[in-house]
């Protein structure tokens, strides 16, 4: 089998855990951009004869996004993939660019991996990918907690080629003679992530051939100290309480936690317990709640978290609550009498 062949059938499998299936029996979605990096994995998993669908995303940013979509269409109707989405995402009055289209093709790709029961969304993210990340990162001196980089595991996507450099990919598409669109907003500096990688980087590595070494050693130590918070938390009892309202848990066992833990155990139990998966709030507002949860003074409010969740703490708990089942309509004497 193919080297590049080999390492993403060994990746699939190593995906399953305790899944009694082989991943031919599993369902795919792969993110198909049409560049050189999804065009390979589309080839592999053809190779390898996989089960799996095809969703490119027409961002409409310049004249060549229209031709890449139909060409892609062409392709897969050649091709063994089960059905191909091509969606065009309206992104004329968005504040940011790059934020708001990752949002909006993520958001895309969950509601399709429902509908079809999909085991897993696969993007063809590489090394390379890892090192600017991790770059714009540190350049913004970001908290370390948020300098992990892009996660080859998270909920139901998996990037199979995150630890393949560029070259490496490029290698396999020319053995296999593979077509691809070269996206011309790849050369627009005025991005962040296409400065850093047409121009920052490739001076640092001139003056510093180790910095990418160096800023993948520290990913690793800071992955190693996100691991040792998470499963220090996994081994923790908080004496967690259900009410119809919302839930409870220890205060003691909640803040003997570093800040990193304190906002993982927030998050975690907003998203199981209330079924939210993501909400946005800032590193100021974070702070702020926990003053709100540590202080010693008596508290005569809840702490909103959002529209929909609110946190108050006793002298023992801390109550994360639903604000829906806490409104009440109060009635006096003026609104029913002359």
């Amino acid at each position: 089998m193919n080297p590049f062949n080999q390492l993403v059938s060994e990746k699939l499998n190593s995906y399953l855990g305790d899944n009694p299936k082989s991943i031919f029996e599993l369902k795919f979605i792969l993110a198909l951009s049409g560049g050189i990096d999804s065009m390979a994995l589309f080839q592999s998993l053809k190779d390898l004869g996989l089960n799996f669908y095809t969703v490119h995303f027409n961002h409409q940013y310049n004249s060549q996004s229209n031709d890449v979509s139909m060409s892609l269409i062409n392709l897969i109707k050649n091709s063994n993939s089960k059905k191909h989405f091509n969606i065009s995402l309206n992104l004329r009055k968005v504040n940011n660019f790059e934020s708001d289209s990752r949002y909006k093709r993520y958001f895309h790709l969950e509601n399709i991996r429902r509908r079809l029961s999909s085991d897993f969304i696969l993007t063809a993210h590489h090394l390379d990918d890892q090192i600017e990340t991790l770059h714009m990162r540190k350049i913004q001196h970001t908290h370390w907690s948020n300098s992990l980089g892009i996660r080859e595991r998270m909920d139901f996507i998996r990037r199979p080629l995150l630890t393949l450099y560029k070259s490496q990919i490029i290698a396999f598409a020319k053995e296999k003679k593979i077509l691809w669109n070269e996206d011309l907003t790849n050369k627009d500096n005025s991005f962040l992530r296409n400065k850093a990688r047409n121009k920052v980087i490739p001076k640092l590595l001139t003056k510093n051939p180790d910095y990418a070494n160096e800023l993948l050693s520290q990913q690793t130590i800071n992955k190693n100290k996100f691991e040792q918070i998470v499963s220090k938390i996994k081994k923790t009892n908080f004496s967690i309480q259900r009410f119809s309202y919302g839930l409870s848990l220890n205060f003691i066992k909640y803040i003997a936690f570093c800040e990193v833990g304190k906002k993982l155990i927030i998050q975690s139990l907003i998203r199981d317990i209330f079924n939210i998966k993501s909400f946005q709030f800032s590193y100021k507002n974070w702070k702020n709640l926990f003053i709100y949860i540590e202080s010693s003074k008596k508290r005569n409010s809840l702490f909103s978290i959002s529209k929909d969740i609110s946190i108050y703490r006793s002298d023992s708990k801390i109550y994360i609550v639903n604000n829906d089942e806490l409104n009440s309509k109060e009635l006096t004497i003026n609104d029913c009498c002359n």
